[in-house]
């Protein structure tokens, strides 16, 4: 897990090392990969 202090977002990586999770204040972005490494849902 990553943290920009500047801007306050918050980075959760999976094990391919790509992002999973993007937390922002209130509003949180999750990343679904299929088992190649494609992002299957947004």
């Amino acid at each position: 897990m990553d943290i920009d202090d500047n801007k306050g977002f918050v980075f959760a990586y999976n094990y391919l090392n790509l992002p999973k999770e993007i937390v922002g204040g209130n509003d949180t972005v999750r990343y679904i990969y299929d088992a190649a490494g494609n992002n299957f849902i947004n």
